[in-house]
């Protein structure tokens, strides 16, 4: 293989017929030192000015995919993950395989967050496409310890085939392990059944002190308690109920956690963690109702809310008038609070338009 591969389909065909070991080996390739200097192919910039360059390719949103799904019943049972957020690591791919500088260089930005729930050419991802995509990256940074520390952020979506659950959800928490630098982890969805079984029987001898942020699926409380030291917790419930035994649980591990984020949950539920967890600092809720806004009323402690607005199903009907409701609603009720401590409510309006590639969140903030 030459030292210098310039950015073009040729080394994308190159890498589409290579074997997997041999991908693997190059992966790790060392360029051959040299007696002479070694030239240098072009003039390295700042760092600030490689950030500024990739601000402009936002990175991949696990909630982006999940509500697009969530508004059109076409996107089921397939995940359709949007175009743009395919670019940035096509780019950061690229730029790593011309140059050893460029790649030195760039290589911590495209392993600081691994995101086995998207694949690289595939706008419409399968669950066994994705499934194997996971094991791979796995069992690359298993081998590779230098590759593992650059890896801060790891969203994955587990929805492997019931022969191979437990074998490869051992090598997943294999993995987790081998991650020193880990902070962040999202578990976007799981197969439940078997599965739900299986993450439990694997995460019970985990512990991963280093993760502050954690996005589980409801039926995997096993995973919370594998992260002793979590400050962020958004709970995904599949079932519409907030489980009783996750409540416990985080009503139980208070003294760390600072937000509770829910994602189609229950009014009881909501109610029932204000009950056991009044001391919550920051709450976000998804598609929230009435009910959902009077039972916020026993978080005494509560300083800041997020509502994730979402357009309504109706045909036709006006998204912007629904909103405004439930803003008013959500104010009234904060009001009722008791205290002097003023509130941020944080609103997060989701665009209707699933299909286009520009941004579709749509912030607001106001204090009550």
């Amino acid at each position: 293989m030459p030292l210098y591969l310039p950015p073009s389909m040729k080394f994308e065909r190159l890498t589409d017929s290579l074997p997997a070991r041999l991908l693997r080996s190059t992966l790790s390739f060392r360029p051959f030192q040299s007696k002479g200097p070694r030239p240098r192919v072009m003039q390295m910039g700042p760092n600030e000015l490689f950030l500024d360059i990739l601000s402009y390719f936002p990175v991949g949103d696990y909630l982006d995919c999940y509500y697009r799904a969530q508004i059109s019943p076409l996107l089921r049972p397939t995940l359709r993950i949007p175009r743009v957020y395919l670019e940035r690591s096509r780019i950061l791919v690229a730029l790593t395989s011309t140059c050893w500088d460029m790649r030195l260089r760039l290589l911590p930005w495209l392993w600081g967050r691994v995101q086995a729930y998207i694949v690289l050419g595939s706008y419409t991802t399968s669950a066994s496409r994705v499934g194997q995509s996971l094991l791979m990256q796995c069992r690359l940074l298993l081998k590779s310890p230098s590759l593992a520390a650059h890896v801060h952020v790891l969203s994955v979506d587990l929805v492997f085939q019931k022969p191979e659950i437990q074998s490869r959800l051992s090598s997943f928490v294999r993995c987790l392990r081998a991650l020193p630098n880990l902070h962040t982890l999202e578990i976007v969805y799981y197969l439940g059944g078997k599965n739900s079984t299986a993450i439990k029987r694997a995460f019970l001898s985990v512990r991963l002190p280093n993760v502050l942020t954690l996005t589980v699926y409801s039926g995997a409380e096993s995973v919370i308690k594998a992260c002793p030291n979590v400050r962020a917790v958004t709970l995904i419930c599949g079932g519409f109920v907030i489980p009783d035994s996750a409540v416990d649980l985080l009503a139980d591990m208070r003294h760390t956690i600072r937000r509770v984020a829910i994602i189609h949950g229950n009014p009881r539920g909501v109610a029932k963690l204000a009950e056991r967890f009044p001391t919550l600092e920051e709450l976000s809720l998804a598609e929230p109702s009435a009910r959902h806004l009077r039972a916020i009323t026993g978080f005494s402690s509560l300083r800041t809310l997020e509502l994730v607005l979402l357009p309504s199903r109706r045909t036709g009907a006006d998204p912007r008038e629904m909103w405004t409701d439930q803003v008013q609603a959500a104010v009234d009720v904060l009001r009722t609070i008791p205290g002097n401590s003023p509130i941020l409510i944080r609103l997060r309006k989701v665009d209707n338009t699933y299909l286009v590639s520009s941004p579709w969140w749509e912030m607001e903030e106001i204090w009550v």
